[in-house]
């Protein structure tokens, strides 16, 4: 017969993290493991509410119309086109 450990395979695995403990992106305080990358629920809930109103947004250019496409073809003609 096989002889059990006295100890559970979840115990024995351990994460090791390399990275330095980082800041709460809303209040810059140490985060909290329940709560990373944030310290708190508060903080937490304040990020939440950012993305709700939608205060994070990424820029975007608008596309241009079709009119603009022929436009600058019709200059490219004038222009002697691609030699």
């Amino acid at each position: 017969m096989s002889q059990k450990s006295s100890s559970s395979p979840a115990k024995e695995l351990k994460l090791v993290s390399n990275r330095p403990a980082s800041a709460c992106p809303i209040c810059k305080q140490p985060a909290v493991k329940p709560h990373s990358p944030f310290c708190s629920r508060h903080c937490a809930h304040i990020d939440l509410g950012h993305w709700i109103n939608e205060s994070y947004s990424i820029p975007a250019h608008e596309a241009m119309d079709d009119t603009d496409i022929d436009a600058m073809l019709e200059q490219a003609d004038k222009d002697g086109g691609l030699k």
